[in-house]
């Protein structure tokens, strides 16, 4: 029966997974993702040759290369059956957007299958370290919980590192209670493909080292014979297949050093110092905000429980997952970039520290309660999970905004954009035609018919310019503003002044069947992506 448990758990995951995950891909009206980080995979997929031994991505590229040639890999084998067409013309996919989609598609489709993987092996670590009925209700609470579900709805490296990592975390359990030479080689080949999936993991490597301690710890040790320990053999397999397999996923790393040295500079100065508005160091942000709004209340009160709980009785499981999720919670909190896919690095461990907690009360709250509890917290995670990927089955509030102006706009009216459009604007606006700009001889940037100008938060152009019009998201009105004076007086002249109104206004909010959740403005950049928010103003003097 529990097999059927587990497997039944894992069909859910596929389902919450796959449901949606058409949202927002390229198609005959828009020639990008309206998720941006996806780009970065046909970018790097574009400038590569491997049969000229040529593994360097795009400069500045803040992420290694291991889930880039995966999704490559992937798509090379869809297209021997013809399931896709694969070609360096980037002409061809921008008057084939439906070949290009397929691209996007089976990214997405390898981050999903990665993602319940991941299910699976929250399963395995709670039922071999804690025990089988925690096992099922953590993979059971891991394969309905929004932030994996909707992250493993994008061709991004953030779910495959978290398999990465959970299955190094795996191996590293099985080290401390065993101490086999194979769990050291295993770690290493995990870890060193996880590094090369996204450098987030590097940390992870000190966990490692801990697993490792841990097994040689004996009571009255002394710390001269635990220092003598991390010399040994088998820390060095690990290092060395880390090292190896962290090649094996980014190759450039030995075969063109400068640029490698240079894109990871820019990895580390993203992560330290961030951009606009994103950097502010607040160490309860992740938990008040983030985490709250991406795994909902109830799995959080739980996850903050199990932590809790896990410090008071440190048994050697508990400690390995605590070290990593303090350390990571440590680092996302004083980092620049305060978003929700980053905190998937350590969400599985949160969650099997919560099913065991909610274990430990079966003998003093008895088993109805327990059950009661169980239940609530699948059903009412289902429930937020459901809406949210039910909104990404939706026309997007940037397509409906598209056809209104379509309808509602005359022909050559002068419409003015914050910044250049991007992934937040309609697609009329310049979308597609904004690619076919950058790769034509003779571009036509206005070709809908349409006046567009970018203002560039600047006071003057505004004046100037006197667009009839303006059409703007909160990624520019309100997220990442650049600062200065003139920011503050820009926006000031469009929603304070009277010069303009606002006349139509697009958003979605998460939904399902009779249950419907707000979205807020507090929800963090990216949790807001399939539902952005779409102004219309006009002209009123």
């Amino acid at each position: 029966m529990k097999r059927y448990l587990i497997l039944i758990i894992l069909l859910i995951g596929l389902f919450l997974r796959l449901y949606g995950i058409k949202w927002g891909l390229p198609d005959k009206e828009h020639f990008y993702s309206y998720y941006p980080d996806e780009y970065n995979t046909i970018h790097t997929l574009q400038t590569v040759n491997p049969g000229k031994l040529d593994f360097t991505p795009p400069v500045p590229m803040g992420n290694p290369t291991f889930f880039y040639f995966l999704v490559g890999f992937f798509a090379k084998a869809a297209s021997l059956p013809g399931l896709l067409t694969l070609t360096q013309s980037k002409q061809f996919y921008l008057y084939h957007p439906e070949e290009y989609a397929k691209i996007y598609l089976t990214g997405r489709i390898l981050a999903a299958i990665m993602g319940v993987l991941t299910v699976y092996l929250v399963y395995l670590i709670g039922k071999k370290f804690y025990s089988e009925k925690t096992g099922l209700l953590a993979g059971a609470l891991f394969s309905i919980v929004p932030l994996n579900v909707v992250c493993s709805h994008y061709m991004e490296p953030g779910v495959a590192v978290t398999f990465w990592l959970t299955l190094t975390m795996f191996f590293c359990l099985s080290i401390i209670y065993t101490g086999t030479q194979k769990w050291y080689i295993l770690s290493g080949i995990s870890l060193g493909l996880a590094i090369g999936s996204k450098y987030t993991a590097i940390p992870f490597g000190s966990i490692v080292l801990l697993a490792h301690l841990l097994n040689c710890y004996k009571p009255g040790i002394s710390l001269k014979d635990i220092s003598k320990k991390l010399l040994d053999k088998k820390i060095f397999l690990f290092l060395l297949m880390t090292v190896i397999f962290f090649i094996i996923g980014v190759p450039y790393s030995v075969l063109d050093i400068p640029t490698f040295k240079y894109n990871m500079s820019v990895f580390f100065d993203a992560a330290t110092k961030g951009t606009g508005s994103c950097f502010k160091i607040n160490w309860l942000y992740p938990i008040t905000n983030i985490l709250y709004y991406s795994i909902g209340p109830f799995i959080l009160v739980l996850a903050v429980g199990g932590v809790i709980f896990a410090v008071i009785k440190r048994e050697k499981a508990d400690l390995l997952l605590l070290a990593w999720i303090l350390l990571y919670y440590y680092i996302q909190a004083q980092s620049g970039y305060k978003i929700a896919r980053y905190q998937n690095e350590y969400l599985p461990f949160l969650i099997i520290l919560a099913a065991r907690f909610i274990f430990y009360f079966k003998d003093r709250i008895g088993k109805y309660a327990v059950n009661t509890i169980i239940v609530l917290s699948i059903l009412i995670t289902s429930i937020y999970t459901l809406s949210y990927t039910n909104m990404m089955t939706k026309p997007s509030p940037q397509d409906t905004a598209s056809l209104w102006i379509k309808d509602n706009i005359p022909q050559g009216s002068k419409i003015g954009v914050i910044r250049k459009p991007y992934y937040y604007s309609p697609p009329v606006i310049n979308m597609k035609y904004y690619a076919l700009s950058r790769y034509q001889e003779n571009p036509e940037y206005n070709k809908p018919g349409y006046k567009i100008t970018d203002l560039d938060y600047t006071p003057a152009k505004l004046d100037k310019e006197k667009p009839e019009y303006i059409v703007t998201s909160e990624f520019e009105y309100l997220h990442n503003l650049p600062p200065g004076p003139d920011t503050e007086a820009f926006i000031d002249k469009i929603f304070s002044s009277g010069k303009y109104k606002e006349i139509k206004r697009f958003e979605l909010s998460p939904s399902f069947l009779m249950f419907s959740f707000d979205k807020k403005v507090s929800w963090p950049l990216d949790w807001k992506m399939p539902c952005a928010t779409i102004l219309i103003l006009k002209r009123t003097k």
